[in-house]
Formats: C-alpha cells, sequence, structure tokens
C-alpha cells in the first residue's frame, strides 16, 4: 500500500508540474497512469486516490 500511494502521488506531481507544451506528452502518458491504476484497484485504494485528490486533476488535465 505504501509503494501504491508513492506511485500516485508522484504522478499527481508529474501532471501538476508540467507546464510547457512540450511536457503535454508526459502529462497525457501520466493521465493514462494514474486512470490505469485507479481501475485496477480496490475499493480501499480507490478511496486512497480520491483522498489524494486524484480525481478533480485527471478530469482537469484530461480535456487540455
Amino acid at each position: 500500500m505504501h509503494s501504491y500511494k508513492w506511485m500516485v502521488s508522484t504522478l499527481l506531481k508529474v501532471i501538476e508540474s508540467t507546464m510547457t507544451l512540450d511536457d503535454a506528452f508526459v502529462q497525457r502518458i501520466a493521465v493514462y497512469l494514474l486512470n490505469a491504476l485507479s481501475c485496477q484497484v480496490d475499493y480501499s485504494d480507490k478511496q486512497l486516490v480520491g483522498s489524494l485528490g486524484a480525481f478533480p486533476v485527471i478530469t482537469f488535465y484530461r480535456h487540455l
């Protein structure tokens, strides 16, 4: 569980820290990975992803 929390936190940092157009591809990959990770876990891990604030970030950056 600790490594899962670390991975989600790291992906969120990658998504939020990419600011240039060159980073858009990296950002898209990070959103994809975060979404894929969120779909493959049980309910308690999904709650962890939600408590870290991932879903608003995913939905915001997915439309850019």
